[in-house]
């Protein structure tokens, strides 16, 4: 890692990441992992439970699973609260070493994702709008820096995670940035989100 990586401007915003894969057994992981120092457990549907994420979980994932010789090869990574500190980036580095080493791999069923805490900003309406015009001039490029040069689309992108460009393209025009209130909330979570799950922009 290039020292810019260790700190990406993030210093009061806690932040999380899943990371999918498939092909590698989850029971196989486990033990490779217990021989590092990451904390992580194996532990199936963790998000069914009022879960506190002090830790990572190694947990299958329906779109990527399959039971297989009485293993479950492919799941997700469901990473531990993070700071912007190079000691998380790091383990973040090991985790994706790990997955890689021991025959992880990715397909278009697979994504990942990464949840950053903006409860501190997202109501001051100059973030909101900024946010936005980025989103609204380059959400194409933000997915094309995830699909890479081969477009590999997710299989359940539209599902998921579909583009917000063609809805902000209407709803910027009845939005007073300075007087209304609960923005980020009227523009990305009431009745655009197919699953309506906290507060989210999806890629």
């Amino acid at each position: 890692m290039t020292a810019y990586r260790y700190d990406i401007g993030l210093s009061k915003y806690l932040y999380g990441t899943e990371l999918e894969f498939t092909q590698a057994p989850l029971e196989d992981l486990i033990e490779v992992f217990k021989k590092t120092d990451i904390p992580i457990r194996l532990e199936r549907y963790h998000k069914d439970s009022d879960t506190i994420y002090d830790t990572n979980y190694l947990d299958e994932d329906s779109t990527v699973s399959i039971p297989k010789n009485g293993k479950m090869y492919g799941g997700e990574i469901s990473s531990r609260l993070y700071k912007n500190a190079k000691e998380d980036w790091l383990e973040i580095e090991m985790l994706c070493k790990v997955l890689k080493e021991n025959g992880a791999q990715i397909n278009s069923f697979c994504s990942n994702h990464v949840s950053i805490n903006i409860s501190p900003v997202k109501n001051i309406n100059i973030f909101v709008e900024t946010l936005i015009k980025i989103l609204y001039l380059a959400e194409q490029d933000i997915n094309m820096f995830y699909m890479g040069d081969c477009y590999f689309e997710r299989k359940t992108k539209e599902s998921y995670a579909r583009l917000t460009r063609p809805y902000l393209m209407e709803k910027i025009k009845t939005v007073d940035f300075e007087t209304e209130q609960n923005v980020f909330a009227s523009l990305f979570h009431k009745g655009y989100s197919v699953f309506e799950r906290r507060d989210a922009i999806n890629f």
